[in-house]
């Protein structure tokens, strides 16, 4: 399993340490929760499962409720695979989305400072109880679509976001569940990212 992180002890937030942190021996994995919101959507999407960070370019999707499903990325490929459903194999290029949260999550579970540098702007805020990574995409055509991602954490990582340049955004709580018993706002979800110890 993703393992808790120790508390930092440093008062101001420095990305190195935290990516240092962040940084998980392959193969790992952890449990998440996942909201999208959409204006293409009637209502927003919920979805639960688990994470599976195999190593550079190796990440599992493993959703279970409300329902079965597979996706599996392996550098340039991905296949999704659904119960009662034809596999569906694909290049990675066809959905920036999960590119650009390929790259992310794989380059922070990986500690590679350098890859996140060449992919993103990096930017920090908050203090080591609550901090924010923000990483804005540098490639021109990818950011058209991706407008940025935020990872947000204090002793650990808590909440992984992707926002689209049309508006849209998909929240993923890491670890536990959301508390909620309906879904709230983006707002409400943020709010929880940020405040959770």
């Amino acid at each position: 399993m993703l393992c808790a992180m120790p508390s930092i002890a440093e008062s101001a937030v420095d990305p190195d340490e935290i990516i240092a942190r962040i940084k998980q021996t392959p193969p790992a994995s952890i449990a998440f929760s996942e909201v999208r919101y959409s204006k293409l959507l009637q209502k927003p999407i919920e979805v639960s499962g688990e994470l599976g960070y195999l190593g550079p370019g190796r990440l599992d999707r493993r959703v279970e409720k409300p329902y079965a499903e597979v996706t599996e990325i392996r550098d340039a490929s991905v296949r999704v695979m659904r119960a009662g459903e034809p596999t569906r194999d694909f290049a990675l290029d066809r959905t920036p989305e999960l590119r650009v949260m390929l790259l992310a999550f794989s380059s922070l579970l990986g500690g590679d400072r350098p890859t996140i540098e060449r992919e993103f702007k990096l930017t920090t805020e908050g203090d080591q109880d609550h901090w924010q990574l923000q990483l804005e995409p540098r490639d021109a055509r990818v950011h058209r679509r991706i407008k940025n991602v935020e990872i947000f954490g204090g002793a650990k990582p808590r909440c992984f976001i992707v926002r689209t340049s049309d508006g849209g955004i998909s929240i993923m709580k890491l670890g536990s569940a959301w508390q909620h018993s309906a879904t709230p706002s983006p707002d409400a979800i943020l709010n929880q990212c940020r405040t959770e110890s």
